[in-house]
């Protein structure tokens, strides 16, 4: 999909339908599978693993503790492929894009502005925590947690001192709120039909699965 606007509404669909049972969830997965880049996110690395070991350690003390741990980790775990799949298919400029295009030239250019910054942010430092990790392990194969918390204060700090850059720049440049933006939107045959496909996993949400997959006698 390359409609932002498609793309940001199909995820909070697949994510309201996923919350919602079980069912739900399955139709949503088999979803982003036909029209999200699951496998970029799938090879993600270890980041990804590590979203999908917390889900499975909470899931495990829900059943422990009498509640439907499968049905949670099921439900969360498509959730939070589908954040990730948004991720991957958004562009930093998408945020500035959907918020004029929702709220015009003064709040939405505002809103849009801020959100492409800190998407931006986020991925910079990402990028940032990746080298550094990097260069700790050159120095120290088995960095320790006292290494790592000091990276991460290091990352933090390149992303606040960036922040203040960002602001005393715009200051400069005489910003003061609002400004002209004319987004543009590329929509594909498979956007529409994705977003169209959407709406029968909404649905299905709110089906047994059983009427799902077909099994009722």
């Amino acid at each position: 999909m390359q409609d932002p606007r498609l793309i940001l509404f199909s995820v909070l669909i697949v994510s309201i339908a996923s919350y919602t049972s079980v069912t739900g969830a399955i139709a949503a997965f088999f979803w982003l599978v036909a029209f999200a880049p699951i496998g970029q996110v799938v090879t993600g690395g270890k980041r990804i693993i590590l979203v999908f070991a917390g889900i499975f350690i909470v899931s495990c003390i829900t059943t422990i503790s009498g509640g439907d741990g499968l049905g949670y980790g099921i439900r969360l775990s498509v959730i939070a492929l589908a954040g990730c799949c948004a991720w991957h298919m958004f562009h930093p400029s998408d945020p500035l894009k959907i918020s004029v295009w929702l709220f015009g030239n003064k709040k939405g250019f505002d809103l849009g502005m801020a959100g492409s910054l800190v998407m931006t942010g986020i991925t910079v430092s990402g990028y940032d925590l990746v080298r550094g990790m990097q260069a700790v392990r050159f120095k120290t194969p088995r960095p320790g947690a006292r290494q790592i918390a000091v990276l991460l204060f290091m990352v933090l700090e390149r992303s606040l001192a960036r922040t203040e850059e960002q602001a005393r720049l715009l200051t400069i440049r005489g910003y003061s709120g609002g400004g002209s933006y004319c987004p543009t939107f590329s929509t594909t045959p498979g956007d529409v039909i994705g977003s169209i496909m959407v709406i029968i996993v909404l649905i299905s949400a709110f089906l047994p699965l059983s009427d799902v997959f077909i099994l009722r006698m």
